[in-house]
């Protein structure tokens, strides 16, 4: 037999082995540099029995069906209350970038670009087509395109794959409803994502922080009576106040990937999301901001 065996209990190398004598032989293979693992012996042998695989090298993309997002365990899904999730919102997970400053760095490790969106059906159901061989992750949003819930894995589709899911984090000990989704009956092309041309990426520095500087700074200065400074420091430090502030009665300000949840949000549409739905005054005063800014600063 062949096997890989580390002498020293560190460098595997590849040795061959005597199972009748249960003896070590001699090694055949050692990269002093690698672990060297699964050997396999390059000989003549029949051809294979030959194997159906899902991938299309015609195609880019894949199909993704969600059978009902609010079959969950997830204790924040199942806060979610039933017909409130109206789209789903795909993003691209991007290669990390070299670090230059702290807002970078904070940046770095949540760099994506937003690939679309497509509706969820009233029975929990959405379908779509996603980019193949990019790590893809999803939003639930509601009827403003704030988030309620983030996914905080990536999953993958392959050329021409057909790829079903029960719901976000469905209860594993239990067999999905026998139905046939909506998202499945009202199938049209709008359902599907646009083309690479179309997405977009959305982050503080270029897309968030001149919304602020035009529309926030002048009054949330260092002497403001909530204490939140949007003029001073840089926008490293303005980013973390963001990050780690809260209102008077704990909420924070921002709670990344929870539009839903952070005061910001509640601000800008000038009524709480959680919990109530108590009335707040809308800023900027006297004045609201475009739907288009609204939304980019509630990604």
């Amino acid at each position: 037999m062949l096997v890989s065996y580390a002498a020293d209990g560190v460098s595997y190398g590849i040795y061959r082995y005597d199972p009748a004598a249960k003896r070590l032989g001699p090694r055949v293979f050692d990269d002093p540099d690698w672990a060297d693992m699964d050997p396999q012996a390059v000989l003549r042998r029949p051809e294979p029995q030959g194997r159906i695989t899902i991938v299309v090298d015609s195609k880019d993309t894949g199909d993704i069906q969600c059978l009902n997002v609010y079959d969950s365990d997830n204790p924040r899904m199942r806060r979610v209350e039933k017909g409130s999730v109206k789209r789903v919102r795909v993003i691209e997970g991007l290669a990390r970038r070299e670090s230059r400053t702290p807002l970078d760095t904070v940046n770095a490790a949540t760099r994506v670009r937003l690939i679309g969106e497509a509706p969820v059906q009233p029975d929990g159901s959405f379908y779509l087509r996603a980019p193949a061989d990019m790590p893809i992750s999803f939003q639930m949003l509601d009827e403003h395109g704030f988030s309620l819930v983030s996914m905080g894995t990536w999953v993958w589709v392959r050329r021409g794959d057909m790829r079903g899911c029960i719901g976000c984090h469905e209860n594993k000990e239990l067999a999905p409803e026998n139905r046939v989704p909506l998202a499945l009956k009202l199938l049209h092309e709008d359902v599907l994502l646009p083309t690479p041309e179309a997405r977009m990426t959305a982050d503080f520095r270029s897309d968030i922080a001149p919304i602020m500087s035009r529309s926030c700074a002048g009054c949330h200065r260092a002497n403001h009576p909530t204490g939140l400074d949007l003029a001073d420091d840089g926008l490293e430090a303005i980013y973390r106040r963001l990050l780690t502030g809260a209102s008077a009665d704990g909420a924070p300000l921002v709670r990344p990937g929870y539009a839903r949840e952070s005061m910001l949000a509640w601000r800008v549409l000038g009524r709480r999301l959680e919990r109530t739905a108590d009335s707040l005054r809308r800023m900027p005063p006297g004045m609201s901001l475009p739907e288009d800014e609204i939304r980019t600063m509630c990604l």
